[in-house]
């Protein structure tokens, strides 16, 4: 089946949330800065990273509408390139994102976009593949980066994009690991000051098998 030309939903709409932390010390990553200590534990934390699979809570806040969407869903990852984003009814959506492009399927719409095609957002969605499971030094090159020691010996990790094309489609990532620095315990994706989402994780399994299956989009989406 043909890709349907509706433009590909994103996985947040317009939102903002404000994310408290407590901080220790701060470091900036710009370019040649990446070998940032934190940076460093992270890569070697994940290096042995195969899988991860978690459910999670979402919190989508609508500055312009002063509301605040809540739902559910489930995330699964295959290191290097595959993520799954799975939303439950309401939304009932569900997001790939593979080495070819991303797709999805709603009850209303499916489609795909290769990597080229999706432009910015298709960038967007690689980069969130690699800050929740991969290297994220490797964000350095077209990201600044802050790492934030929290109270628990986990680490906060802030994502800025620094070219003009990202942050039209993401104001900032702000990614909160465990002390292990390995699994994603919160995620808050910033469009604008005033629209943002907030994804918290539970029931986090990691390296267990996952249905390849699974992870490529049905044949009608494609």
């Amino acid at each position: 089946m043909r890709p349907t030309s509706r433009p590909v939903p994103v996985l947040w709409s317009r939102r903002s949330i404000v994310l408290g932390c407590a901080s220790a010390a701060i470091v900036v990553a710009r370019g040649a800065r990446a070998d940032d200590g934190w940076l460093r534990r992270i890569a070697v934390a994940r290096a042995g990273l195969k899988t991860l699979q978690a459910r999670f809570d979402q919190e989508r806040s609508l500055g312009l509408l002063a509301t605040k969407v809540s739902s559910r869903g489930q995330l699964e990852l295959v290191l290097p390139q595959q993520l799954r984003w799975e939303l439950s009814p309401p939304d009932a959506v569900t997001y790939w994102v593979g080495p070819s492009g991303i797709a999805y399927q709603s009850s209303g719409s499916q489609g795909t976009r290769d990597r080229d095609s999706a432009g910015p957002m298709g960038s967007v969605l690689q980069d969130l593949l690699t800050a929740i499971g991969g290297d994220i030094a490797r964000l350095a090159p077209r990201y600044d980066i802050e790492t934030i020691a929290v109270g628990d010996g986990g680490v906060r990790v802030v994502i800025r994009p620094r070219e003009e094309a990202g942050a039209r489609v993401m104001r900032s990532l702000d990614i909160v690991l465990d002390r292990e620095l390995t699994c994603p315990r919160e995620v808050r994706l910033e469009e604008s000051s005033e629209d943002a989402i907030t994804v918290r994780f539970r029931d986090v399994r990691v390296n267990q098998p996952i249905d390849a299956a699974r992870m490529r989009p049905p044949r009608s989406a494609r």
